[in-house]
């Protein structure tokens, strides 16, 4: 049973998702509930009754905890308008722009501000 030469397959495919070529199936989920997520409006106190941590995307609601993605209405209308401030356009939903990873922060866009230079949203110092 002949399987392909190495791992020359697996690499082409994963080489073709970095190159932008092709998505990963999930991230057409992610983009679905990103943009529920960001219509929904929220409470201008939420600080108050939950802890909110931009630099390590994380935030106490249940919603955050529940979520496929780890994110919820909260994060992301605040990750939209620190955006904002740096670029009219808002986020672009593309997967070049998300970095995922399995332990704090967990979510990280790069994007261009007006200085061409990657954007961290997670950074509520800037």
């Amino acid at each position: 049973m002949y399987l392909g030469k190495t791992n020359m397959m697996i690499e082409a495919h994963w080489k073709q998702i970095y190159l932008g070529r092709i998505t990963p199936s999930w991230f057409d989920d992610f983009k679905k509930e990103w943009k529920i997520l960001a219509s929904k409006s929220v409470a201008v106190d939420a600080e108050k009754y939950y802890m909110i941590d931009l630099t390590h995307w994380v935030y106490s609601c249940i919603s955050f905890l529940n979520s496929r993605f780890l994110i919820c209405k909260h994060l992301v209308c605040y990750a939209i308008e620190k955006e904002k401030a740096h670029n009219s356009e808002g986020i672009q939903l593309l997967y070049s722009n998300f970095k995922w990873y399995t332990d704090y922060p967990f979510l990280i866009l790069n994007s261009n501000n007006s200085q061409n230079q990657p954007f961290n949203i997670l950074d509520i110092n800037t």
